[in-house]
């Protein structure tokens, strides 16, 4: 059981990582290239391709919103990722956000 414990909390955070590089990416994409990243659709997509962890697009949301005093794109994430580790029921919700000035 322990062992399966340190496979899932490596998992955990190899999913933590492909969260917050996909939504810093999809912001930068979605303030700089406006070909590509067109609308919502495109961004959520956008992110979820470059995440590689089976991460469904419906995970992330696209806001344009204000990144500190300038006006800015806002992606976040929010991601519950099911454990297997023997009799443990943990379902834990990961999260990410980025922001990027356009």
């Amino acid at each position: 059981m322990l062992l399966f414990g340190i496979f899932e909390f490596g998992r955990l955070l190899w999913i933590q990582n492909a969260l917050h590089y996909s939504v810093q990416q999809a912001a930068r994409c979605a303030s700089v290239n406006t070909t590509l990243c067109d609308n919502a659709t495109d961004i959520q997509t956008y992110a979820a391709g470059l995440a590689g962890a089976g991460i469904p697009s419906s995970a992330f949301s696209y806001s344009s919103t204000t990144c500190g005093s300038v006006t800015g794109s806002l992606v976040s994430a929010s991601y519950t990722v099911p454990l297997f580790i023997p009799y443990f029921s943990l379902n834990p919700t990961l999260t990410a956000q980025s922001c990027f000035p356009k």
